[in-house]
């Protein structure tokens, strides 16, 4: 793989990428909990899973809100350090 990119898209304040649905910490409970059962519930949906696995991806397991926090949350702190080893620079 050339160069590495993230498929991402935005929609209503939301962010998708190759690692998830984000929005902003202001973003209301309900409305997080309501974004995270449909998208589980596409990511249930044989044809979508299809496409994505047709891609070359894979579908993670489900995870609650509290266990996607807390994994985000980690891979933050890792690639920050990664970030820093490499003496790696905004633009």
């Amino acid at each position: 793989m050339g160069a590495v990119g993230a498929l991402a898209v935005g929609v209503g304040g939301y962010f998708a990428s190759d690692i998830g649905v984000v929005a902003s910490a202001k973003t209301p409970n309900v409305q997080m909990a309501a974004v995270h059962k449909a998208t589980y519930t596409a990511l249930n949906n044989p044809e979508i899973r299809k496409i994505i696995e047709t891609a070359g991806s894979t579908v993670a397991e489900p995870m609650t809100l509290a266990q996607l926090d807390a994994f985000y949350k980690k891979e933050t702190v890792t690639a920050t350090a990664i970030a820093k080893s490499i003496k790696l620079e905004p633009l």
